[in-house]
Parts: structure tokens; sequence; C-alpha cells
């Protein structure tokens, strides 16, 4: 049986390449765990409801009028009022 040209062939991964076997714990930030249970809760909410929305139509209302200008212009004010600029 003929062997594979060398370009061919897959370089075996080294020891030290290989994953882990030792598993540390992950620490979930408070935030993290009451924003999901708070978007489980609402949606549970919104079916109980029958609820219907086209999220799309009301993202693209959000951006109506949008302009970075107008964006740079309001940040600046809030930031030249708390003293920050």
């Amino acid at each position: 049986m003929a062997s594979a040209p060398a370009h061919m062939v897959a370089a075996r991964p080294s020891r030290s390449s290989r994953r882990s076997t030792s598993r540390a714990p992950v620490t979930i930030p408070r935030e993290f765990v009451f924003m999901e249970r708070a978007a489980i809760g609402l949606a549970r909410r919104f079916f109980g409801w029958a609820a219907e929305m086209n999220w799309r139509q009301v993202f693209e209302a959000t951006l109506e009028g949008f302009t970075e200008g107008a964006l740079a212009e309001r940040q600046a004010t809030a930031l030249g009022a708390v003293g920050l600029v």
C-alpha cells in the first residue's frame, strides 16, 4: 500500500496543545443571571398573552432620524453636564 505524500498528511497535535482534562469552575456574573431570568419571565408573559410583534419594524422605527452627528452632540452635552469633557 502506497503512503500519502508528506504534504498531504495531517500533523498530529502535540500533547501540550490537546484539550486539558482539568476543568475549572466558571463564575457567572450576577447580572447575567438576573437578565436571563427577566428574559425568561417576559417571554413567558408574552406567550401567555399570545403577543405578536414585528421586531424588525420596531427596530427600524427606532433608527428613523438617527444621525451620528446628533448622537455625538447629545453625548458631548451629557458629558459636559457632569464635567467629563
